[in-house]
C-alpha cells in the first residue's frame, strides 16, 4: 500500500476514495475495530466528514506484558 505507482501516487492514496465510502456504507450504526497495519490503515479516512464511522484502534502488546495485554483508543 505504501508503493508509489506513476501516475497514481501511493496505493493507499489511490484506494482511499473508493474504500472509505464502501466501508462507511457497510458499517452504518456499527463500530469498526481497527486491526489493520499502518500501511493498510492509510487507505482509510474514517474521520472524514463523508465517512463518520465510530471506530476504535487496538494495539496488541507483548504476551508477557502485565497489565495490559491489549490497549484500545476510541476515535
Amino acid at each position: 500500500m505504501n508503493v508509489g505507482v506513476t501516475p497514481l501516487g501511493t496505493m493507499s492514496t489511490f484506494w482511499r476514495p473508493k474504500v472509505t465510502p464502501a466501508l462507511a456504507a457497510h458499517a452504518q450504526r456499527s463500530t469498526i475495530v481497527n486491526l489493520l497495519p499502518l500501511e493498510h490503515e492509510a487507505a482509510l479516512d474514517l474521520g472524514s466528514s463523508r465517512a463518520r464511522v465510530a471506530s476504535c484502534e487496538c494495539n496488541f502488546l507483548m504476551a508477557k506484558a502485565v497489565p495490559p495485554l491489549v490497549t484500545t483508543r476510541k476515535r
